[in-house]
């Protein structure tokens, strides 16, 4: 809110928060004034299903959140936060729990990445400011031609979508 006085030419006005950046170009010519708004991206913080083994799980959710414009928060940060705060040990199960872990790490949501019985992929979204949670899953991700690819579709399909009430389905579809 506050004015910045700056000589005329090229600026490049930036913006960070957290994992979270802006930035904005603009030239300007003497006694000229400007408003510049910038908003910043979200950041995701993204859980994905240790019990069953699949190392694309990860790196598809991530492409995903990124494609849907989202800022996600390295794992390794997320590790190095639950070394440091033993209160948070063995609640990477509870939605709940890694919801405040997201909130503390700068979060605006949490992506939880699963696998059904049957070959199944299914997300959940916690808004870490509401706990509002909504659902995404794949009826039969056993058609794709790939883990990946369903992770991803899942993922982007829930990310793209604006939540509603907790618990409420938003894709249902392969």
């Amino acid at each position: 809110q506050t004015p910045l006085l700056l000589s005329p030419g090229a600026h490049v006005i930036g913006l960070e928060m957290g994992y979270r950046t802006a930035q904005h170009e603009l030239t300007l010519q003497t006694m000229e004034r400007r408003t510049v708004l910038l908003g910043l991206p979200e950041a995701t913080l993204i859980l994905c299903d240790e019990q069953v083994p699949n190392p694309t799980l990860w790196p598809a959710a991530r492409r995903a959140a990124e494609d849907s414009g989202r800022i996600v928060i390295p794992d390794r940060d997320r590790e190095l936060f639950l070394q440091s705060a033993p209160e948070y040990a063995g609640c990477e199960s509870s939605l709940l729990c890694m919801r405040r872990v997201g909130k503390m790490l700068g979060a605006q949501s949490v992506v939880s990445v699963f696998r059904r019985s049957g070959g199944k992929f299914a997300a959940r979204l916690l808004d870490t400011s509401d706990s509002a949670m909504a659902s995404a899953t794949s009826a039969d991700c056993t058609s794709c031609d790939s883990d990946e690819k369903a992770v991803g579709y899942v993922v982007h399909k829930l990310l793209a979508s604006q939540h509603g009430g907790r618990g409420e389905t938003l894709l249902d579809t392969q």
